[in-house]
């Protein structure tokens, strides 16, 4: 942009200047977004907040360590948790519902539906351990369980529940990023890795949505022995017996 002020600010925040050679500065753009040339991670940080008279942008640094893939800062959500699940707007982007109380803001990043991105806003339950792998995290996850606003209240009352039950919590994975569900998709295909276990076609997951959780064998166990109805949770219809999700997809 000709905004020597966006600029300056650019300099200031960015720890490495030769992220600046990934921008292209023309006298008459007022649209870093549309540059080719500005990486994908690069453009994710990047905000418009006033463009009545002039650009200004808010860069976040620290995110670019962020695997999760478009995330943006908390925000002041206003929408509430349902301490039920909701099919009815389950899938509905939740960057406006705030995480459950007991539970941590972890930002609003990129989610998927029936191949559909949608925006949404994630939350850490952390008395729930989650063995993902690192590049499958999100910033300050800390190996705990991610999951979708919408179903925060949820698996908060679950992790309450077993905890109570002296059932041993843990988790393999809840919310993935679209780089590990094309992983697995590839996995699936060519029979390479993970077993050529099956796997959803990437952006269609109810992993991506954040709402599915595959789960420890002690905790699974305890679900399918009756406990999930209480949540409205339902095994994977793909025989896959730590898999659970609200329609069970």
């Amino acid at each position: 942009p000709k905004s020597d002020a966006f600029k300056k600010h650019i300099e200031d925040c960015v720890d490495n200047p030769d992220v600046l050679s990934k921008i292209e500065f023309e006298g008459d753009s007022t649209d870093c977004m549309a540059k080719q040339n500005i990486t994908v991670r690069y453009k994710a940080h990047l905000a418009y907040l006033d463009m009545e008279d002039s650009l200004q942008a808010e860069f976040q640094p620290e995110l670019l360590a962020s695997t999760g893939g478009g995330s943006t800062s908390t925000g002041n959500p206003t929408g509430v948790a349902p301490t039920t699940t909701d099919i009815a707007t389950l899938y509905e982007p939740s960057e406006n519902i705030a995480c459950a109380e007991g539970t941590r803001d972890l930002g609003v990043h990129d989610g998927y539906h029936a191949g559909t991105l949608i925006r949404i806003r994630l939350c850490s339950i952390d008395a729930i351990p989650s063995n993902t792998v690192p590049e499958n995290t999100v910033p300050n996850q800390n190996g705990k369980l991610a999951v979708n606003s919408r179903m925060s209240a949820v698996y908060l009352k679950l992790a309450q529940d077993a905890t109570a039950a002296r059932i041993p919590l843990a988790a393999n994975e809840g919310f993935r990023t679209m780089a590990r569900q094309e992983y697995f998709w590839n996995c699936y295909q060519t029979k390479a890795c993970n077993n050529g276990n099956k796997a959803a076609e990437p952006g269609r997951s109810n992993h991506q949505a954040g709402v599915a959780v595959d789960w420890a064998p002690s905790v699974y166990n305890w679900l399918n022995a009756g406990a999930a109805n209480t949540y409205g949770l339902k095994v994977c219809g793909c025989n896959e017996s730590w898999h659970y999700s609200p329609d069970g997809g």
